[in-house]
């Protein structure tokens, strides 16, 4: 696939405004991008992270209380991808460095939301395998 122009066309057609009618289209276009990102993460993640770090402007709905915003946006499509591959992503994850957002605030993202006792979709797995990545990132 070609992500790079699927891309494009997803920027675009957000942009023109074409999408669908919502009360809530910032929160409709987040839903839009996050779903592309979390797709595309599984085939290349740096690229992934690098385009929807670029575009996440938009508050990623149920991550409000997560702090930064691009924070919580990383954490969002990180999270999809341990659900579904823990082992390739944490893998990804142990070396995983950025110049442009902090790894360990995004881990600590997602650890918060492992930790919430309301999260359907925490398991020991995924929180056992981010607490370890956290405390590594930590003590670098």
């Amino acid at each position: 696939m070609d992500w790079a122009a699927l891309t494009r066309k997803v920027n675009d057609y957000c942009a023109a405004g074409q999408f669908i009618a919502d009360p809530d289209a910032s929160a409709a276009r987040s839903a839009f991008k996050r779903n592309l990102a979390a797709s595309w993460f599984r085939h290349d993640p740096a690229a992934a992270l690098a385009w929807f770090g670029s575009n996440c402007d938009d508050r990623q709905p149920g991550w409000d209380s997560y702090g930064n915003p691009r924070v919580a946006s990383h954490a969002s499509v990180i999270i999809d991808w341990l659900q579904t591959d823990l082992q390739g992503a944490a893998q990804w994850l142990a070396t995983w460095q950025s110049d442009t957002i902090s790894v360990p605030e995004v881990l600590a993202a997602i650890n918060k939301w492992q930790q919430n006792n309301e999260n359907p979709s925490a398991t020991p797995d995924v929180r056992d395998a981010i607490g370890k990545l956290l405390r590594e990132k930590n003590n670098r």
